[in-house]
């Protein structure tokens, strides 16, 4: 990819639904505008209304529930991407999931690149970045609310450990080896 926003995006809202699984991608090159990998399962307020603020308000949510075309939160999981080159970008990760159902199972693996800023995550499960190695000009990761991440063999600027920001809610079992 050369030039395009993203390299690997899966996006929706929260009212359409569906799912993505079992997504395997291998063997990218690619530079970016934006982000290498991205993710959002809220989108935005323009397009989702009430419901694409991370917790809606109580009448918006029980008017979602009872609607006659209610559907079952998006579900995205088990998603691979390995044996990647990032030239360039503004963000090597940035994930969205919903806290009811959240972005879960992803390995990014064999991934070089170059980045402005490294990882945001957001109400994302059992995420594991493993044989990461990036030059990045902020190699801060922020997390909120998450669960299950794993840095493998992850190298910012030719160095470990990483600095890990925790915003908002509660994150649990993070790794960083």
């Amino acid at each position: 990819f050369l030039g395009t926003d993203q390299a690997f995006r899966f996006k929706t809202l929260r009212q359409r639904g569906g799912g993505i699984e079992n997504i395997v991608v291998e063997r990218v090159r690619a530079q970016v505008k934006d982000y290498a990998f991205y993710s959002d399962m809220l989108g935005s307020v323009k397009w989702g209304g009430e419901q694409a603020k991370r917790f809606p308000s109580a009448e918006a949510l029980a008017a979602f529930q009872s609607s006659p075309s209610n559907v079952p939160s998006p579900d995205f999981r088990t998603i691979t991407v390995s044996d990647v080159i990032i030239e360039d970008c503004k963000q090597l990760v940035k994930c969205i999931g919903l806290p009811e159902r959240p972005l879960r199972n992803v390995l990014l693996r064999n991934v070089k690149g170059c980045a402005q800023q490294f990882m945001f995550l957001r109400d994302v499960k059992s995420f594991v970045l493993d044989n990461v190695d990036v030059q990045v000009a902020d190699d801060e990761a922020c997390i909120d609310g998450c669960e299950g991440i794993m840095l493998i063999n992850t190298r910012l600027n030719d160095h470990q450990p990483h600095r890990v920001k925790y915003i908002g809610e509660k994150s649990t079992q993070i790794l960083i080896n």
